[in-house]
């Protein structure tokens, strides 16, 4: 029976929801310059931080409090662009069951929505840069770990992080359906009601 043989932890990997990233070896600054791509800059500078004082932060990314889902897809972040779509999907149907059910009120009060909204955009913002430094440090092990005989290949890093402007498109396009099949629903027992 062949059993699958599950990929070499890397020491230097870090796992995706760390809360206290390591700081930038002088070594590995060349391989976040392959992952991350264009304005690698940024990142590096924002990254850099870490190494003065570990603790502190690694900055407010503006882009990411503003188009919070696109930029999670545009950045290859598909799994944290889901769990804060699972989390926004939950509030609203928790808001429809509580409110509306329970309470029996005609419709959940009108600012939760939004507040909960504002609130994913500033976590969003306020831990962007730190989310996308776990994240290029696992497409380096995971590059590293599939290719071990070439431990510094660019180009295999380069392939595997970048950008996905496809990606954010496709991560907004499924919240504008997700919003839109949301609001069918909310609508449909008003107009039943107001109909009957």
């Amino acid at each position: 029976m062949y059993l699958p043989v599950p990929p070499r932890p890397d020491p230097g990997a870090e796992p995706e929801g760390e809360s206290a990233p390591r700081p930038i070896a002088a070594d590995e600054e060349e391989d976040l310059r392959a992952v991350v791509g264009p304005n690698a800059a940024f990142y590096l500078a924002s990254w850099r931080k870490l190494s003065k004082r570990p603790d502190s932060g690694t900055g407010f990314n503006r882009a990411a409090f503003v188009l919070s889902y696109a930029w999670l897809g545009y950045r290859r972040m598909y799994r944290r662009a889901f769990v804060l779509f699972a989390i926004i999907l939950a509030e609203v149907t928790l808001e429809e069951v509580v409110f509306c059910g329970l309470l029996g009120w005609p419709a959940p009060p009108p600012l939760l929505t939004p507040v909960v909204g504002f609130t994913v955009a500033v976590v969003c913002g306020a831990r962007a840069n730190r989310w996308y430094l776990a994240h290029v440090r696992q497409v380096i092990a995971e590059v590293r770990n599939g290719h071990p005989h070439r431990p510094g290949d660019r180009a295999a890093l380069a392939d595997r992080g970048g950008t996905d402007f496809a990606g954010a498109l496709g991560v907004v396009a499924l919240c504008f359906m997700a919003a839109f099949l949301i609001g069918t629903i909310r609508m449909a027992p008003r107009v039943v009601f107001i109909a009957g």
